[in-house]
């Protein structure tokens, strides 16, 4: 588990080597939330969008559950 524990620490400081794997990671988790919620009943398309591989991790705002009807 050290080994696992250790990358994480390593990558939340290094934003730069992170943006593709995390990238990818947030990828297959849209592509797995399609196949949990095909008819988009708790997550609606708006609230499915893909990282931009050419936009810095950075720059992304964190995401807010506030704003749910």
């Amino acid at each position: 588990m050290q080994p696992l524990l250790d990358q994480v620490d390593t990558t939340a400081h290094d934003l730069d080597g992170a943006t593709e794997p995390l990238i990818r990671l947030q990828h297959q988790l849209i592509e797995l939330v399609g196949l949990l919620d095909p008819d988009q009943m708790r997550f609606p398309s708006h609230e499915r969008t893909r990282f931009d591989a050419e936009r810095p991790l950075g720059e992304l705002k964190p995401f807010r559950g506030d704003d749910r009807p």
